[in-house]
């Protein structure tokens, strides 16, 4: 029998292999204080932990070409270095994280879908929403999230998944994964014009996948009320109209104000508070339409403070545990601002929303 207050928490240390580039915020911390923070910080019997393989070559293959695989594979063996312009690069232990990274983003589908658990996250580095089935980038090797919905769908027979995507930056690699695909929908709200670019609410998809793709682009300084707003009105009704079988959270941090200082060109305000919320509605809507199935895979987040506590606050509302009161986000106003609003209708209009 399944609990939905339960979530099973999916790691392998393999993703430790990965190492810390000089200067880049995407470093071996990041899952030590998720980690820490779960396991030693707070105790919460609503948590299961899990220890996965790693995904195999052919579960790579599900996205990405063969010849961007071999790429990885080559540059690695050589005794590594860079897969793109400059921010992403590797060591020879690199491709072997990355492959426990997607494995336990592929188990952490598998205890949802076939497995005990309605609720499942995965604890994991390097992220993976910005590596397009042609190309690493963005500190992205393999692309996680994306890998494991293919992996619903394909060797699971999920019939529709919905990737959500609530991570400061757009998701390019998981949109480019799905763009022409009707059976996997992407909605992702990330800081307008910040990296890598693209991410425009007229991008709703190509060919059979016209509409099935959302994007939310906010500005600056959005807060709480803001994100609360663009889920009640955005994507509530388009998660209910998609109607999926399965939920993926591609979970980023990094729209807390603390990041700023260590990724050049963001700044939003959501609190931890927010987070707890969002994830909140998240869950809801999943206990709606889904038999509360979610999968969270972790993506950015480089403060590791907010990361680890905004990994916990996800945790908490998944298993409906009380809000925490946040001592360290900055609170935003009341109601979403005027600006959110605008964005809002017109994305509404892209998708003729009711």
């Amino acid at each position: 029998m399944r609990d939905s207050n339960v979530t099973n928490v999916v790691y392998n240390d393999d993703v430790l292999l990965h190492p810390e580039t000089r200067g880049n915020p995407e470093r071996p911390e990041r899952f030590t204080a998720v980690m820490d923070s779960i396991t030693k910080d707070w105790v919460c019997p609503s948590i299961n932990l899990s220890v996965s393989q790693p995904a195999t070559r052919d579960d790579v293959l599900l996205v990405h070409s063969a010849e961007h695989v071999a790429f990885v594979e080559r540059v690695s063996k050589q005794g590594g270095g860079y897969l793109d312009a400059g921010d992403t690069r590797i060591s020879p232990l690199s491709v072997q994280a990355a492959l426990a990274a997607v494995g336990a983003s592929i188990e952490a589908v598998n205890t949802v879908v076939s497995g005990p658990s309605r609720k499942s996250f995965a604890v994991v580095r390097p992220p993976g929403h910005h590596a397009t089935p042609t190309q690493s980038m963005g500190f992205c090797i393999f692309n996680n999230v994306a890998i494991a919905a293919e992996y619903a769908v394909r060797r699971l027979g999920v019939k529709r998944v919905m990737i959500l995507d609530f991570d400061v930056h757009h998701g390019n690699g998981t949109q480019d994964a799905f763009y022409h695909r009707k059976d996997v929908a992407f909605v992702s709200i990330h800081q307008a014009h910040a990296y890598p670019g693209t991410g425009l609410e007229s991008d709703t998809g190509t060919g059979d996948g016209v509409g099935a793709t959302m994007n939310i682009p906010l500005p600056p300084k959005a807060g709480d009320a803001d994100y609360i707003h663009v889920f009640e009105s955005l994507v509530i009704p388009f998660i209910k109209r998609f109607a999926p079988e399965l939920i993926l959270v591609s979970a980023g941090y990094d729209a807390h104000p603390n990041n700023k200082k260590y990724v050049a060109g963001i700044d939003e305000n959501l609190s931890l508070n927010g987070f707890y919320h969002i994830s909140r509605i998240i869950a809801e809507v999943a206990d709606e339409i889904c038999s509360g199935k979610v999968v969270g895979v972790l993506e950015g987040g480089y403060d590791l403070s907010s990361l680890a506590d905004g990994v916990k606050q996800t945790l908490m509302a998944w298993a409906k545990e009380p809000n925490p009161h946040d001592a360290t986000g900055r609170q935003s106003a009341e109601t979403a601002s005027e600006q959110v609003r605008t964005i809002v209708s017109r994305v509404h209009r892209y998708h003729e929303l009711e």
